[in-house]
């Protein structure tokens, strides 16, 4: 037997009686790799132990002016869930923005009510007169 050879090469040549080989048979998992739908290979059924970041959406700022804090709009997927990560991130003194603990996370299931209701909040602060370009 190899020095290097997997469990289920040969139990003959391990000291085991041919009763024993033949009763507990042990062989390998030969399932294909299963895609991920953030295009991962999985093997075995493990599972990622940290989200993965599928798509970055973008950035919108605290204001023109103050380019210190932004929230940070990603597309993520943690064990076959995916969802909407939405991250307050702030800039350090090395002039890197830096993620904070503030953060809302939403199912993709859900987003089409998220929108919804941002669209109904900028249609309400529109005709209050509380966003640019309203009178």
């Amino acid at each position: 037997m190899k020095k290097n050879a997997p469990p289920w090469a040969n139990t003959a040549a391990r000291g085991s009686s041919a009763i024993a080989s033949e009763s507990i048979a042990i062989k390998p998992n030969t399932a294909p790799a299963q895609e991920t739908p953030s295009h991962q290979v999985v093997r075995n059924g493990a599972q990622p132990s940290a989200p993965i970041e599928i798509a970055h959406i973008g950035r919108v700022w605290k204001s023109a002016r103050d380019k210190t804090r932004c929230l940070q709009f990603d597309i993520k997927e943690f064990r076959g869930n995916a969802y909407l990560d939405c991250r307050a991130f702030v800039l350090d003194a090395d002039g890197r923005m830096q993620p904070t603990d503030q953060r809302l996370t939403i199912g993709t299931k859900q987003l089409a009510k998220l929108a919804d209701m941002i669209g109904r909040s900028y249609r309400k602060a529109y005709e209050l007169g509380l966003t640019a370009g309203s009178s």
